[in-house]
């Protein structure tokens, strides 16, 4: 059974945009298990269900947990590979003499989690995580530029943060916006919406409607799903 470890920011984007349903159908088609680590749930759970803001959408992803869709593990050695990988990867890049945070606990836990369970794929919509796992230059980049001034970039502790992991960095990464583009071409997009006529059109709507609510994608990523699969 293939596992997909979800962090904060991705059941967010999809709470949010009211597309949650869509992980019930998906387990049902693919087998597929979906989880998440106990700091998550902390996050968008029970810490977001006292907040006016994010408390109906706490509510939507605890349904979900309540109902066996979405489960919450927490493995014998969580706590220490997560310690150990988020002090390397808040120390990769440095500015003005001090180390950059560029990650929290609930994504350190996510990046533990699914190394200790041997999961194949994370879903996380933030745009720092995602070029940490996949081109960590490339965030170096993007912090230079965002800072304004010189980045210094410690390699040494790239390979320290894929050595703290017990399977490295292998897993896919995926954002909120490919779970919604492959219920889409399943067809449970338009069945779950009341078979619409104009299915690519809600696919595009569905699509900008987390990038509205945090998903990290461009315009032109959007336009490219579109094309591609209407």
């Amino acid at each position: 059974m293939r596992t997909i470890v979800f962090d904060a920011s991705s059941l967010i984007s999809m709470s949010t945009s009211c597309l949650l349903w869509t992980l019930k159908k998906l387990k049902e088609r693919f087998n597929v298990r979906f989880v998440i680590p106990p700091e998550v749930k902390r996050e968008c759970v029970d810490n977001a269900m006292h907040n006016y803001r994010w408390g109906l959408g706490s509510e939507r992803i605890k349904s979900l947990i309540e109902s066996g869709i979405i489960d919450v593990v927490d493995p014998e050695n969580l706590r220490e590979v997560t310690d150990e990988f988020m002090n390397f990867a808040n120390n990769v890049f440095e500015a003005r003499g001090k180390a950059i945070k560029i990650i929290h606990a609930g994504e350190a836990e996510l990046i533990a989690l699914a190394s200790l369970t041997g999961a194949e794929t994370i879903c996380v919509d933030e745009k720092t995580m995602k070029l940490l796992m996949e081109k960590p230059e490339n965030l170096h980049m993007t912090l230079q530029s965002k800072l304004h001034t010189k980045v210094n970039f410690n390699q040494d502790m790239i390979e320290k943060l894929r050595n703290a992991l017990p399977t490295g960095f292998s897993q896919n990464v995926i954002r909120s916006t490919e779970i919604i583009s492959l219920a889409y071409s399943e067809g449970i997009m338009s069945k779950g919406l009341g078979n619409i006529s104009d299915g690519i059109n809600a696919l595009k709507m569905a699509l900008w409607s987390l990038r509205f609510a945090g998903c990290s994608i461009s315009s032109q990523e959007i336009n490219d799903y579109v094309k591609m699969l209407g």
